[in-house]
């Protein structure tokens, strides 16, 4: 059966919503606890989860440039339109902050001297509260793809609530109505 989960969310921040969490965690007692409020994740200080583990979340690729292939040419810097790509002494070089991702400057290469790498965006946390399981993460300042990574706690907490027998999911949701709010809220049970 699956564990049901509530998601505690608000339009805006900063209106109680981590408090009112705690407060439910605590009253409901034996929870799955989700702190899905990756760009400012507050629930860790209340609760004081006990460090189980963690792990890279890696987000969106970024192009990266091989200075022993490029020749300079230029090709990569007319064609990014993000302006993530100059050149220095005679080299291609990308602004990891301005690139998307695209693509576009790795097919124009004649060289072939430009890829795309994964970036970590931000780290994940396992941990142990006095009430139960808890997840939470934080996301890199300027990080990308925080609804995937509330996607990946999300489905974290369901597959330890599954693997503990747990029946209940409590998730303190971002603020706002952006993707990370929405990532936090599908197929919840009650937000």
């Amino acid at each position: 059966m699956k564990p049901h989960e509530i998601v505690v969310i608000s339009g805006k921040g900063g209106t109680g919503k981590t408090t009112l969490t705690s407060l439910l965690v605590a009253s409901f007692g034996k929870t799955v606890i989700c702190d899905a409020d990756v760009d400012a994740p507050d629930l860790e200080i209340l609760l004081k989860p006990e460090p189980l583990g963690e792990k890279p979340f890696w987000g969106m690729q970024t192009a990266k440039v091989d200075p022993s292939l490029c020749t300079g040419c230029s090709a990569c810097v007319r064609a990014c339109r993000f302006d993530a790509i100059t050149m220095a002494e005679g080299k291609a070089v990308v602004n990891t902050s301005f690139c998307e991702g695209c693509d576009v400057c790795r097919r124009v290469c004649p060289e072939s001297a430009i890829s795309l790498l994964d970036t970590r965006q931000g780290t994940s946390y396992e941990g142990l509260t006095e009430f139960g399981p808890m997840w939470h993460a934080k996301l890199n300042p300027g990080g990308e793809n925080s609804g995937k990574l509330v996607q990946f706690l999300r489905e974290s907490a369901l597959r330890t609530a599954r693997e503990k027998g747990i029946s209940l999911i409590l998730t303190d949701g971002p603020p706002g109505i952006a993707c990370p709010a929405i990532s936090a809220m599908t197929g919840a049970d009650l937000a």
